[in-house]
């Protein structure tokens, strides 16, 4: 009798390692995306700190008023910022959209406010911001966000050249004051 050549896989054996594959792919394709999303979210906080960063040497160099008054407050259009590697209007989020500006109106800005007083200014820098994807953060405080803050529908105060007031940590009617262009 003559011996058969037993070089090779059975499709048993074939199908067996198929299925093993797809299992170990059903379980590794959701925690992948997690770690990305998870990953874009925070460069959204670092794009975030970035832009105040920015906004902050703005105010410095006398190009975006410090407002002494507690009822008033600067808003900067993230249009109107340009950061190394991108200027205002080309700049995009870290989820591959372009923010949400126009020459018109803004849902990306940085809000400078005195949270002291007249006497003793203490001036706070927040960040709101919408790209055209939907992925948003409310008009959140330096320092204060996390990845929870960055959801898609948030609400965000429309700027337009028309918003005289802004709410700010729950103070209503701060007016706008010392605007940035938003072209």
């Amino acid at each position: 009798m003559k011996k058969i050549n037993e070089k090779g896989f059975t499709l048993i054996e074939l199908l067996a390692v198929i299925v093993i594959l797809g299992v170990i792919m059903l379980i590794a394709i959701p925690s992948i995306s997690s770690v990305m999303t998870n990953s874009r979210k925070d460069s959204f906080i670092r794009s975030m700190d970035s832009y105040i960063d920015a906004v902050r040497n703005m105010a410095t160099s006398g190009t975006v008023k410090y407002l002494p008054d507690t009822s008033k407050a600067s808003v900067v259009s993230l249009r109107a910022v340009d950061l190394e590697k991108m200027t205002g209007a080309e700049a995009k989020s870290p989820f591959d959209a372009l923010w949400q500006t126009t020459d018109t109106s803004t849902e990306a800005y940085v809000v400078i406010w005195n949270g002291g007083s007249p006497a003793s200014p203490r001036y706070e820098f927040y960040f709101a911001g919408r790209d055209m994807a939907g992925n948003c953060i409310p008009l959140t405080r330096e320092g204060t966000a996390e990845r929870s803050d960055i959801t898609t529908g948030c609400e965000i105060t429309p700027i337009t050249e028309s918003t005289t007031t802004i709410t700010i940590n729950g103070n209503s009617g701060i007016n706008i004051e010392g605007n940035i262009t938003l072209k």
